[in-house]
């Protein structure tokens, strides 16, 4: 295209020219062809956006050269959000131009941004409740567009909290863009727990100790928001302590708030001293035929778990007694009301006081003085003479006249027992037999006697699923013993299954038939949070309560459960815990003392809880 010079030579024969010329001048009149696109752009953080006309240029084309391209509009803001109609316009080299138009779609994903308050610290009211209010003006944000993005609050203002909460606040640009930021409400409980105290008795042990737990005096002491822990000012006991002792019970809530208040523990010894007697004491009359009793409280042995004791004797020092066998009694006190005593004989004879044993079948006939005995049966025969002295003497001859025995004896012993006959014993390992006796007399009177025995067996293992214990022997008489209390009697704990309240040692004594047994000690953890090295702990709320109680575990593992059990032991809750807060119903069950054991990771946490 353009102007092209055109030269014309003419030539004639003779080889001359000429010249003349003139232009041809081209020219280009057909538009290009303009083809859009659409497309979408994104404001960035200041809210905008720019393009160039090659953007929206979907493939314009001319039929001579190449073009160019020029937009109606390349600058975008916040303003242009959304679908813009742009003019492209496309010039050939000659001037010739051609239109479209093309969408441009401007859109914002820039989030906005937003700062919430520090941790907001609140006091909750007597109840440990909390009402939130709208903390929105405590958050700042901002956006690329938006001037003032929408702030929301989650939990919304007037929810009311019980414990500490997080607070999550969301920005919002309008442009379908968020952004959150959260901080906590700390519920500060200044209320202090309410403590309540109960009076207890405690006895001493063998060793003139006894202790106690704080638990022991604890009457039902409770807190506005959350489980407690307890102290006692005193724990361990011993003989200077008997009587009553004020002891002061510290309750602590979670939040390091206490409270106070004084049981009276009072201190018993209900341990009788032992004593042991001297052996039969063999003494001579004086010539009036008595003898006068010296002091024999300082023959005996006398021990006692408190130390001081003090012995008296029955008939006392000085008393005269005549001939014959006297009985003495030494009695033991330990000051607290506790005795024991023993027994010994005096025998006083003169010098020629003396006995004899006779034993003798039946069919004889024995004179004895001015008596003759033929029958069966056991005799006493005085003989009475003066002695040198002048004190009468006297013999005795003690007979035993046995008839010939015939037929046979049944005899039932406990496992571990055996009866002996004429030598031989018998026992489970050889439990029936028949044994001859002979007796010699002066007519050779022999008996022959079959003994039937049964041998009882007590079963006395213990299945120990801590805390409960129970008696593998059914069928039985039970009572359950405080090993670490010189095996002393449980009050009331006569059941085959017995539960502990507090951690020791303890075993029960079987009774079957005739037979009395006595298990191996077992032994019983009681432990509070985190006992026996568990990595979790639980609080049990309200404690008294009067049917709903909550299960608050501070983490939840792997096969967590939790079983309710009844004073007496029997199992009536059992569940799966799937929550860290679990509610659990005794509505329906008896007012009185109930044993929580909550199971959680393989470790075992057990809660006293009382229905009101």
């Amino acid at each position: 295209t353009g102007t092209t010079n055109i030269v014309l030579t003419a030539t004639d024969g003779s080889s001359n020219t000429a010249n003349c010329n003139f232009n041809v001048v081209v020219s280009d009149n057909t538009n290009p062809t303009a083809v859009c696109q659409n497309i979408t752009v994104f404001l960035d953080g200041a809210g905008n956006a720019t393009i160039v006309a090659a953007d929206i240029d979907g493939g314009s084309t001319d039929n001579c050269s190449g073009v160019t391209l020029s937009a109606s509009q390349t600058a975008f803001t916040c303003a242009n959000l959304g679908a813009n109609n742009v003019t492209l316009t496309v010039t050939d080299g000659n001037s010739n131009t051609d239109n479209c138009v093309a969408v441009v779609t401007i859109a914002d994903t820039t989030l906005p941004t937003i700062t919430c308050p520090g941790n907001q610290t609140e006091n909750p009211n007597a109840s440990c409740q909390f009402t939130l209010p709208d903390y929105t003006s405590l958050a700042t944000a901002a956006d690329n567009c938006a001037v003032s993005p929408t702030i929301t609050q989650s939990p919304v203002a007037g929810t009311v909290i019980s414990g500490n909460t997080t607070i999550t606040m969301t920005a919002n640009d309008g442009n379908g863009n968020t952004s959150q930021c959260t901080f906590d409400v700390v519920l500060n409980d200044a209320t202090a727990p309410t403590a309540v105290c109960q009076n207890i008795t405690v006895f001493l042990d063998g060793a003139g100790n006894a202790t106690i737990v704080a638990a022991d005096i604890d009457g039902g002491s409770t807190d506005n928001c959350s489980g407690v822990t307890l102290s006692a000012s005193q724990t361990a006991f011993t003989c200077a302590n008997l009587g009553a002792n004020n002891v002061t019970l510290t309750v602590t809530d979670g939040n390091s708030n206490t409270g106070n208040c004084v049981a009276v523990v009072t201190v018993l010894d209900t341990i009788s001293p032992s004593i042991t007697c001297p052996g039969n004491q063999n003494e001579t009359a004086t010539a009036n035929c008595q003898f006068t009793l010296p002091d024999y409280t300082t023959s005996v042995t006398t021990s006692d778990n408190c130390g001081s004791t003090t012995v008296t004797q029955s008939p006392i020092a000085g008393t005269a007694v005549g001939l014959g066998t006297n009985s003495v009694t030494l009695t033991v006190d330990d000051g607290n009301g506790n005795t024991s005593q023993c027994s010994f004989d005096v025998i006083v004879t003169s010098n020629a006081a003396g006995s004899q044993t006779l034993t003798e079948c039946d069919g004889f006939s024995i004179t004895i003085g001015s008596n003759t005995y033929t029958s069966t049966g056991t005799y006493n025969d005085t003989l009475i003479g003066a002695a040198a002295n002048g004190c009468d003497s006297m013999l005795t001859t003690n007979l035993t006249v046995l008839a010939p025995l015939t037929g046979s004896v049944n005899n039932t012993i406990c496992n571990g027992d055996s009866i002996v006959v004429n030598g031989t014993a018998y026992n489970a390992s050889n439990p029936t037999g028949t044994e001859v006796f002979t007796n010699i007399g002066p007519n050779n009177c022999d008996s022959t006697v079959t003994i039937n025995l049964t041998v009882t067996t007590i079963d006395n293992s213990v299945t120990n699923t801590s805390p409960t214990l129970t008696s593998n022997q059914n069928g039985a008489t039970y009572q359950w013993l405080d090993c670490d209390n010189s095996f002393a009697l449980i009050p009331s704990e006569t059941n085959q299954a017995f539960t502990a309240t507090t951690s020791g040692n303890y075993a029960v004594e079987i009774t079957l038939g005739s037979c009395v047994d006595t298990s191996a000690c077992e032994n019983i953890i009681i432990s509070g949070i985190n006992e026996n090295g568990s990595n979790f702990g639980a609080d049990i709320y309200p404690n008294p309560t009067s049917g709903l109680f909550t299960i608050m575990l501070n983490k939840l593992n792997t096969n967590a459960s939790v079983i309710v059990y009844s004073i007496v032991g029997k199992e009536i809750i059992s569940q799966n815990l799937t929550n860290n807060s679990t509610l659990i119903d005794l509505s329906n069950y008896d007012k009185g003392i109930y044993f929580v054991k909550i199971q959680n990771g393989g470790q075992t946490i057990s809660r006293k809880i009382i229905k009101q």
